[in-house]
Order: structure tokens, then sequence, then C-alpha cells
């Protein structure tokens, strides 16, 4: 293949490359703080050191992002929960509907159960939690 035309065919995967959503996931918390995301504002500050299975999808240029984990703790997590904002269904749906990239992952919280009651809906900082009732896992999104 001409040089020529090898620099454009990498260039335009170079392109493709950037323009997609990258998906993090971490182990535990403590995988998560060795890389700079969560101080730079990438994850809601009510992950605890007891969180695992954290996973994130995000686009660098709207700064949003839709991510979840799940704790050991839950009387902890309750405690924090509890001191946050309540969000309504209706409204917590309007603000995922606005959020054109990332595009919602197949793993996030089902929009159906987000209005049946399943969750706890709130806002901490910049991010919104929607906290399973009877299981150990908050979903969130920014």
């Amino acid at each position: 293949m001409p040089r020529l035309l090898k620099l454009p065919i990498f260039l335009l995967l170079f392109l493709f490359a950037c323009s997609e959503s990258p998906e993090v996931d971490f182990h535990s918390y403590h995988e998560l703080m060795e890389y700079e995301f969560f101080s730079n504002g990438w994850f809601p500050r009510i992950l605890k050191e007891d969180a695992f299975a954290i996973k994130e999808t995000y686009d660098v240029g709207s700064r949003h992002a839709f991510g979840q984990f799940e704790f050991k703790q839950r009387e902890l997590y309750e405690a924090e929960l509890s001191k946050c904002q309540s969000v309504t269904s209706g409204s917590l749906l309007d603000k995922i509907e606005s959020v054109k990239r990332p595009a919602l992952p197949k793993w996030f919280a089902q929009k159906d159960n987000i209005t049946n009651g399943k969750y706890l809906l709130v806002k901490n900082g910049d991010f919104y939690l929607i906290a399973e009732k009877n299981a150990n896992r908050i979903y969130f999104f920014r």
C-alpha cells in the first residue's frame, strides 16, 4: 500500500476511535484510586472503600457519564443517600433522555424499573444516583 494512502487510513481509524465513548471497569475502589478518574470528578463522591464491580462509560467532550457500582456496607450508603436531594422518576428520566453521548449502556438501570419504585432516586453533587432498594448496587450518571 502506498505510504500516502496509509496515513489517511490511520487518521480515519484514529478519529473513529476518538469519537467512541470509552468504558472503564475496576474490580475495586482501590484499583479505581490508582487512576485520576476519581480525583478528576468522573465518579460520584459517594463511592466508599467497599465499592467493587465499578463500571463507567463517558464522553469527554460533553462530560456526561453513566456508571454503576456494587458495595458491601448497606448502612453506610443508606446514611449517605438520606442526605441527598430526592428527585422524581419523571425528572430523572427526562435528564437521562437529554444525554446524547455516551449512549445509554445496556447494563444501566432499566427505564421501566426507574418508574415502578424499585429504586431510591437522588441527586448528589453533579451526579444523579439510582440506588436499588433490594440490592447493594447504585447506578449513576451526569
